[in-house]
């Protein structure tokens, strides 16, 4: 995950005008790189979804476990650590504008399983996506790849998805 960092004053501000989705999510990201860090402080944290250039994601991560994932990563530099904090569920949100960018707020929830995932993987296969029930998909070729941004349906809702824990290496 590069690090890079945008002043607030520079961001464009944008009309978010099309309701694509709002509601309880599992939060998923694979790849080796899958996000770009923006900005955090004690309310927020921004990224870019590498893969969408085209079209730009801007995830805003509103979840206390979404921040202590981003602030351990900043301490402790162990990239391989983040994707497993980062991926807990979130009340999601998820706005396109008139331009057609992207933007999904994620919010701490109550929920512990959710009946729905939102997938962001970077660098997989096309035949290798599952043919589930999607509310939103969202392709990009990525490196002779794709990049995929998805909400679906969990097609087995009373199993939690597994979340690995951290290694210490």
């Amino acid at each position: 995950m590069g690090l890079r960092s945008t002043p607030e004053s520079h961001r464009p501000k944008e009309k978010y005008m099309k309701i694509l989705f709002s509601g309880s999510t599992h939060v998923d990201i694979q790849g080796k790189q899958v996000l770009i860090f923006h900005s955090v402080n004690t309310e927020v944290a921004e990224y870019a979804v590498i893969g969408f250039e085209n079209y730009p994601v801007k995830i805003l991560d509103y979840r206390d476990l979404g921040l202590a994932a981003i602030n351990s990563l900043l301490v402790s530099n162990r990239l391989h650590d983040f994707a497993p904090k980062f991926s807990h569920p979130a009340h999601t949100s998820v706005v396109k504008s008139e331009q057609g960018k992207i933007q999904i707020e994620l919010r701490n929830t109550d929920e512990h399983n959710p009946s729905h995932m939102l997938r962001i993987a970077i660098g997989i296969r096309k035949e290798m996506i599952p043919e589930y029930t999607f509310l939103l998909k969202e392709l990009q070729q990525f490196n002779n790849k794709v990049a995929l941004l998805s909400i679906y349906e969990c097609p087995f809702p009373d199993e939690f998805p597994i979340y690995y824990s951290s290694f210490d290496t």
